[in-house]
């Protein structure tokens, strides 16, 4: 799932409510507390916000994403339908009618882009990295580091530009293993075998 599929849940979510009759508040949607988007409406009488943001689980390490909240104003001075801005709607403050999470599972290597899921899927990501991280130093263990020079270092810097498009190589980030699979070249947190 991608930032887009997200974008589309929270249309789908504002299609709804305009749907049961609600309308666009605009008098209160004025500055931002940190959300990614929001928008506020009105059915005449109270004032809903829809608003995507990202959250953090402090208790569970790399449980983060960004979820889309629809919550009630409640009876905190703010009216609907008013032809000047008057009063605030705090995020911290809503009651939540609906929440629906989208869990950051990882990252594309290449440009960035998180992609999402569950909360099942993100906490067996989580165990796969705990997994692979401490898995990660016996792997190392099996393997002979070779010198890295003259026509070796100009196949290693060929492979690194041709295979992960960088175009900038930094000599003293390559590093050339051996094991009884085979030859591997490290750059930096990526690792290339040789075929």
């Amino acid at each position: 799932m991608k930032y887009t599929d997200i974008n589309r849940r929270f249309t789908e979510i504002a299609a709804e409510y305009l749907a049961k009759g609600f309308v666009i508040n605009t008098t209160t949607m004025s500055g931002s507390q940190g959300e990614k988007a929001h928008i506020d409406l009105t059915d005449g009488v109270k004032v809903l916000r829809i608003l995507v943001e990202d959250f953090r689980d402090f208790a569970r390490p790399g449980c983060e994403g960004t979820e889309i909240i629809v919550g009630g104003n409640g009876s905190r001075g703010v009216e609907a339908n008013l032809h000047r801005e008057r009063g605030i709607i705090w995020n911290g403050e809503l009651e939540r009618l609906h929440t629906e999470r989208f869990y950051k599972l990882g990252e594309d290597k290449r440009t960035g882009e998180p992609f999402y899921g569950t909360e099942q899927e993100s906490k067996a990501a989580a165990e796969r990295r705990r997994t692979h991280w401490r898995n990660a130093e016996g792997l190392n263990a099996g393997f002979t580091e070779l010198p890295l020079e003259g026509r070796r270092l100009e196949i290693a810097r060929s492979l690194i530009q041709r295979r992960l498009g960088v175009r900038r190589i930094t000599n003293a980030d390559i590093k050339l293993r051996k094991n009884s699979a085979g030859y591997y070249i490290v750059y930096r947190s990526e690792t290339l075998k040789l075929r």
